[in-house]
């Protein structure tokens, strides 16, 4: 629940549009990477990987985050949560995320900090990655086909490839 009260509410819609309205103007005020991301991107542009975004977040937030931040144009997919018609967990985000990049699903590593992830990667055919930093919390429960505690991991699990 946003604002502590529910969608029924009379207040939610003028609330979070104005919630939304603030967001869009302060997109990337305080966004940084996350510890270890940086290296984690250089590692991927060395050895060739693609990697992409899926969010659940809006196209008209994404994009302006994404560039704001530096990252829109080495992503080899963009999928918000208007992108298809469904939101993760469904696989359908993962699935057109793959077919963006031009990969299968099945070759794709999913990493997620957040249960919704996991489903929606498990879903699609990927192997699904779940992160403990972010949102991530009681990640083991999420029954992920790994987890790892920082991007440094994710690192390590690229170079023993």
């Amino acid at each position: 629940t946003a604002f502590g009260i529910e969608p029924s509410h009379a207040d939610y819609r003028e609330l979070a549009d104005a919630f939304l309205t603030y967001y869009a103007g302060a997109i990337a005020v305080k966004s940084t990477l996350f510890n270890g991301i940086p290296e984690l991107l250089d590692l991927l542009r060395a050895k060739n990987i693609l990697w992409g975004v899926v969010t659940n977040k809006r196209h008209s937030l994404t994009i302006p985050l994404l560039k704001e931040i530096g990252l829109h144009d080495e992503a080899a997919c963009i999928i918000s949560g208007d992108t298809t018609p469904h939101l993760k967990p469904h696989p359908e985000p993962v699935l057109e995320a793959a077919r963006q990049a031009g990969v299968t699903p099945q070759s794709c590593w999913f990493i997620g900090d957040d249960q919704r992830d996991i489903v929606s990667g498990y879903a699609a055919g990927s192997v699904t990655i779940a992160a403990n930093w972010g949102y991530g919390t009681d990640t083991v429960s999420w029954n992920a086909n790994l987890t790892v505690d920082t991007p440094w991991n994710i690192s390590d699990l690229i170079r023993q490839k």
